[in-house]
């Protein structure tokens, strides 16, 4: 996912530099010479004498923003070359900082342009708080990110000032935003918003999220998943279980928000950020904009995706991570035995174990048969289930967590515990940490680690775990 990663000198009166950057933060194009400064002119005219990036007519705000699309600029279109250039705009939306601010005081688009009054000069002039780059650089910077997905922008202020100043230009007044960019946040970009039911928990989020992406990938689409904070998933946000996901700009919205969704999924339409999106079913061809409900059209688009869609692996969040350094460590979690025992609520689901003494006695008594010697990690949301396995294996490990839905097999975690839900999330690092893995009822992530997978017989299993 690349990025551009502005850096403006706290002194607007001298340019400063622009580099685009792969997503592990290395540099792929610059520097490249930039302007961030307002035309006093008409940010007097227009109610902003100081030019607070805040407000309409000011200088470059900071923050983060994520690219929208381009737009042609030059003869033919509505922006001429003298005061845009002629290789195209890159239109940006405005995310987190100065930039979030500033576009609830009207300024909804950024943009990156060219332009000059005087060909003939090398100089850049002030804007009236866009960034302004030289022709052939722009030429360059648009040519690298078209066609890319879920282009990032930040835009970063330094006590540091690059040699020459930017020149001012008295009669430059083409509007904030530019008319046309701002109608391009309507639409324009190919865009695909995503969501899941307030049931549908991380796995099943996070699968949606692999298959939308999959096909955005390959067509050329951004990607919105908006994570409800719901019951699915112990009313937690995504920052709170997980790191950021490559590609994929995560939204979290309310339980309240959810149900509206909820209720426009059956209508066929819905709003979001002030544009009308068409639901699109399963049967039918994408469109530009549209929005994605749940598995049944996510597992379509997918299957439009050519070649294998690579797998999405959800990624602890840092802080999580903080907490679950030592503790594997401490535990020599890559030489022990994982055990995983989802067990399933609902009596009619097909996935075993469920909640039936039976099935729950079948499972013990077949881990029962490994040998009580062998190091072994526990992730289990039953505690029969946990303290079966504790009481045959000498040196077991778990994480500590609350059993408080009590039924006639015994006591479960509470799906709606927020609890729970950190600690299943630490659980599953520590499951794909392990040598090997027994696996009854899926856990996140799994599929990263099925070669580590062991079935029964379970022949040979101390070797296989203590192999170095």
């Amino acid at each position: 996912m690349p990025t551009i990663d502005i850096f403006l000198p706290s002194d607007r009166n001298r340019v400063g530099q622009l580099f685009l950057k792969d997503g592990d933060g290395r540099e792929l194009r610059g520097p490249w010479y930039v302007c961030g400064r307002a035309n006093d002119f008409a940010a007097s005219e227009h109610g902003n004498p100081t030019r607070s990036p805040l407000y309409l007519y000011g200088d470059t705000p900071t923050g983060d923003y994520r690219v929208r699309g381009i737009l042609a600029t030059g003869g033919g279109t509505a922006y001429d070359s003298k005061n845009f250039g002629q290789s195209g705009m890159i239109v940006l939306e405005p995310v987190r900082g100065q930039a979030a601010i500033a576009n609830k005081n009207g300024r909804q688009v950024l943009v990156i342009h060219a332009g000059t009054p005087n060909p003939a000069d090398k100089l850049l002039y002030a804007t009236n708080g866009s960034v302004r780059m030289y022709e052939h650089e722009l030429r360059e910077l648009i040519k690298a990110v078209r066609g890319q997905s879920s282009v990032t922008c930040r835009i970063n202020e330094t006590n540091g000032t690059v040699s020459f100043p930017v020149t001012l230009d008295p009669a430059y007044d083409q509007g904030d935003p530019p008319l046309a960019a701002n109608q391009m946040m309507a639409g324009g970009a190919k865009l695909i918003v995503c969501a899941a039911s307030h049931s549908a928990g991380v796995r099943h989020r996070y699968r949606i999220m692999q298959q939308v992406k999959g096909f955005a990938d390959h067509a050329g689409y951004s990607v919105r998943m908006l994570w409800g904070i719901t019951s699915g998933v112990s009313f937690c946000r995504h920052d709170e279980l997980f790191d950021a996901v490559p590609g994929v700009e995560i939204e979290n919205v309310s339980h309240e928000e959810m149900t509206a969704i909820w209720r426009c999924s059956k209508t066929g339409m819905m709003s979001h950020k002030g544009e009308t999106l068409r639901m699109l079913q399963p049967s039918e061809e994408p469109v530009d904009r549209f929005f994605s409900w749940d598995c049944d059209t996510a597992e379509a688009l997918g299957k439009l995706a050519t070649g294998n869609i690579t797998p999405l692996n959800a990624k602890i969040s840092p802080t999580l991570e903080a907490q679950l350094d030592g503790y594997m460590q401490a535990h020599s979690m890559q030489n022990r035995l994982g055990i995983r025992v989802r067990v399933t609520e609902r009596t009619t689901d097909l996935r075993k174990p469920r909640r039936v003494k039976d099935e729950l006695d079948t499972v013990l008594s077949s881990l029962r048969r490994i040998s009580p010697q062998m190091p072994l990690f526990i992730a289990t949301d039953s505690e029969y289930i946990q303290e079966g396995l504790l009481s045959h294996f000498i040196d077991a490990r778990f994480l500590p967590k609350r059993f408080e839905q009590r039924e006639q097999t015994g006591r479960y975690v509470q799906r709606t515990d927020k609890d729970a839900m950190l600690t299943f999330v630490k659980e599953v690092s520590c499951l794909c940490a392990c040598k090997n893995i027994i696996n009854y009822g899926g856990f996140l992530n799994e599929t990263s680690v099925r070669h580590k997978f062991i079935r029964e017989p379970y022949d040979g299993l101390m070797d296989a775990v203590r192999k170095p």
